[in-house]
């Protein structure tokens, strides 16, 4: 299953682009992807190209793209919601999720590599992290949901009285008892959904579902096309 899961990684980000690059044994492309995402900061903020008679200046592109910036620890969870306790409370219950199912979350091992590099590098990463608070806090919804469910179920059986529960042993399980467990699980998966969904709805104004940045040009390189 592991094998499987690589290939198909390899498969989804194309063999060219994975296997490109000279002399780094086919990882040339992904040595050069994190030197530069690592390095932001240290790279030279500005390149200066002189002709003679009208030296130009140009500011370092990684310098240029707000996107490309690095941002502080908790500025990282502002930017998936506004509230950073519901994005700790999503980001620590997905790694205990992934303690418990590591198997099954294996194979995002690589996504959540490039969520985490929010941290270190590019806030540019954010939407690759965000994903994962989401399936902690739907793991949690469905732990709540669950509870309460089993709270009903419990308080049910313990109102019934032993000598009925006795003879529909001994008489087996008559019709209206099997549907009443199918519809007590229907129930169940319906209000999961909709709490899901009303979840959803109540932090929407949280996120920046709505939002739609304006387009914007650092300052250097208009001050260069104005030189030039």
């Amino acid at each position: 299953t592991i094998l499987l899961s690589a290939l198909l990684f390899v498969l989804c980000v194309h063999p060219g682009t994975f296997l490109s690059g000279s002399g780094h044994g086919g990882t040339g492309s992904v040595e050069s992807f994190l030197k530069n995402y690592f390095v932001i900061g240290e790279t030279a903020s500005s390149t200066v190209i002189d002709n003679g008679t009208t030296p130009a200046t140009f500011p370092n592109v990684f310098k240029t793209i707000s996107e490309a910036d690095t941002v502080h620890f908790k500025e990282v969870f502002r930017r998936i919601l506004s509230n950073t306790m519901i994005d700790w409370a999503g980001f620590l219950a997905f790694f205990a999720l992934a303690l418990l199912r590591w198997r099954v979350l294996l194979p995002l091992a690589p996504m959540l590599a490039l969520g985490l590099l929010s941290f270190q590098s590019s806030n540019r990463f954010i939407m690759f992290l965000a994903p994962f608070i989401g399936i902690g806090l739907g793991w949690l919804l469905q732990l709540g949901i669950e509870a309460i469910f089993i709270l009903i179920a419990k308080i049910i059986h313990l109102r019934e009285d032993e000598e009925i529960k006795r003879k529909s042993r001994k008489a087996g399980f008559p019709f209206w008892e099997i549907s009443k467990v199918v519809w007590f699980r229907w129930v169940r998966q319906g209000m999961l959904y909709f709490g899901m969904g009303m979840f959803f709805w109540l932090i929407s104004s949280q996120t920046a579902i709505s939002f739609v940045p304006g387009p914007s040009i650092h300052t250097g390189i208009y001050a260069t096309f104005l030189e030039v």
